[in-house]
């Protein structure tokens, strides 16, 4: 759990970072590590939320790998269950 809790708190300031900065391909990159973090942990409407616009990003930038990619995360990631509460 505290593995879990650093690397959000990691991700969530870069991120913020990233936003206040206008980096794109920064917003992009650590949103689709953090936007998977988030539906994994079960906030699957932030997490999607967040790869959603990962890949909106990573088709303004033209990096159409990792736009397909995240769209396959949204994806995986709309039709599963959420994890059980702890």
């Amino acid at each position: 759990q505290r593995k879990w809790q650093d690397a959000f708190n990691n991700l969530s300031e870069s991120y913020s970072l990233n936003l206040k900065l206008g980096r794109l391909d920064g917003i992009c990159m650590v949103g689709l590590d953090l936007g998977q973090l988030l539906c994994a942990s079960g906030n699957l409407e932030q997490g999607l939320e967040i790869l959603a616009h990962s890949r909106d990003g990573f088709r303004k930038l033209g990096w159409q790998e990792h736009a397909q990619h995240t769209e396959q995360l949204i994806e995986r990631f709309s039709k599963r269950p959420p994890p059980p509460s702890a």
